[in-house]
């Protein structure tokens, strides 16, 4: 190196304009100058898939034919790679997202929204009053003596950490210390049964109809309700028995009914030694013909088959049986009512159903958002008495015409 910088001085003194050039970078040129090796190394890229990775192109160029074309004695390095990756339009950050797909367009959704939700939705908004931008109620001829009142039920949780995230900040404001986590919870939400008492006790003149959403808690039934996924397609086997579970007088064994959870008095769940939650065996409740007239599923007591499924094995070719797959078609397996209805239904109340994916239908949804708007307001505490302060505050503070719907 001594010997290059004594050289350079000593040219430099005899002539003033003799000076080193750098020819850094001019003594070769970047492959991907090439257009065709270029174009044959994004189509390379895009044909391992989404994951894609700069050690793809390090092992490709290894390749002996790649190597051979390009001159090379060895693959590129993985630095090289990456910087390739940005030439042929690759960057290291999050895949770019949508929207949100969901099920609206799901046949079973489209087939519910529009055949069973509307209509339904249609006769009741004929009779429920109707109220003008002004929030003065429209004058609308009642079609019926008692006007329709839809009230909507739904749940929401609350945090302790919830705060708002996005503000004006000052370029002097450094970062401070924040609480891991989502912190303490409060769920608002109301039992259905409470809701029918102050109907009951408040609201006497008019029709209630209670809209819930189409979850799966919301639509569960009966223990022995009607359910062809239960019913064995074929006669059961004879001979195994059920835990001391017997129908017959007879002592005869019998092997098909419906599982369910043994609970005592107060409704909660026995437990065998090993820890599980002990079963036992029930009658599926009675099916009925087109007429409504019951048709019990078992042989009747005495029979020599009793306790066993009223079923047949299916024949072949032919289609009007009673196993399995005719069964679960048919309307009173389909039409199964579950407990919410049945319980709104004794009580005098209707029950209805938002079609599944369809939660901007529920107006409710405004009033949470009016009011977690104002609970980001209240100063942050992690004590469970402010949180739940607060939450009832914010609620108790939503506007009337911040959930017009």
């Amino acid at each position: 190196m001594w010997m290059f910088l004594w050289n350079y001085t000593r040219a430099y003194i005899l002539d003033w304009d003799d000076l080193p050039l750098n020819i850094y970078g001019t003594w070769n040129s970047s492959i991907l100058k090439d257009e065709d090796f270029k174009e044959e190394l994004l189509l390379y890229l895009q044909g391992i898939g989404k994951y894609v990775r700069a050690m793809d192109i390090v092992d490709y160029i290894r390749r002996p034919d790649i190597l051979a074309r390009l001159k090379l004695k060895k693959t590129i390095s993985l630095a090289t790679a990456q910087h390739w990756m940005k030439h042929v339009g690759y960057h290291w950050l999050k895949t770019p997202t949508g929207q949100f797909v969901g099920g609206h367009e799901r046949s079973d959704v489209v087939a519910y929204r529009q055949l069973v939700f509307l209509p339904v939705w249609a006769e009741l908004f004929s009779q429920t009053r109707i109220y003008g931008t002004d929030g003065n109620e429209c004058q609308v001829q009642p079609t019926t003596t008692h006007r329709v009142i839809i009230w909507n039920h739904d749940k929401s949780t609350y945090y302790t950490n919830d705060r708002q995230k996005i503000q004006w900040v000052h370029n002097l404001e450094t970062a401070i210390p924040y609480t891991k986590g989502e912190g303490a919870s409060l769920m608002v939400a109301n039992m259905a049964s409470n809701a029918m008492d102050i109907l009951e006790h408040h609201f006497l003149d008019e029709d209630h109809v209670i809209v819930f959403n189409n979850a799966t808690t919301y639509l569960k039934r009966a223990d022995d309700a009607l359910s062809a996924h239960k019913i064995p397609q074929f006669p059961p086997r004879h001979g195994k028995e059920w835990d001391g579970s017997n129908w017959t007088n007879n002592g005869q064994p019998t092997n098909w009914g419906v599982e369910v959870n043994v609970v005592d008095e107060n409704g909660k769940f026995i437990h065998k030694p090993s820890g599980e939650i002990k079963k036992k065996k029930v009658k599926m409740c009675d099916a009925t013909f087109a007429d409504s007239s019951p048709q019990s599923l078992y042989y009747p007591e005495g029979h020599q088959l009793a306790g066993h499924a009223d079923v047949s094995k299916c024949k072949k070719g032919v289609e009007c049986c009673c196993c399995q797959r005719m069964l679960f078609n048919e309307p009173n397996f389909m039409n199964v009512k579950s407990l919410l209805k049945i319980a709104c239904k004794a009580r005098g109340f209707q029950a209805i159903f938002f079609p599944k994916f369809h939660c901007e239908l529920n107006f409710i949804e405004q009033c949470w958002g009016y009011s977690k708007w104002l609970y980001r307001e209240f100063p942050a505490s992690s004590k469970e008495v402010d949180l739940e302060h607060n939450v009832l505050t914010a609620l108790a503070s939503v506007l009337l015409d911040a959930i017009c719907w």
